[in-house]
């Protein structure tokens, strides 16, 4: 997947920057990134919320889960799959 090899080859140059120039613009390319990366959300209760990966805010769903592809809160890529 592109996106892991971009992750990757950025944490390797922030590893490499780390003490000769700042890594604010890498370190945040990097967690943007990361939230493309879809993620499954854990089950919190038989209420039909569940709580998102990154941010553990509550995700409500009704029975059509293709309206929330994405937490409210963070902006994580969720995987319902």
């Amino acid at each position: 997947m592109k996106i892991k090899g971009a992750i990757n080859w950025l944490r390797k140059e922030k590893n490499l920057r780390e003490n000769h120039e700042p890594t604010d613009y890498i370190l945040l390319a990097m967690q943007a990134l990361e939230k493309q990366v879809p993620q499954k959300p854990s089950i919190e209760d038989e209420m039909g919320y569940f709580i998102c990966p990154n941010c553990n805010a509550a995700i409500n769903y009704t029975s059509d889960r293709e309206d929330h592809k994405f937490c409210l809160n963070c902006g994580q890529k969720l995987n319902w799959n």
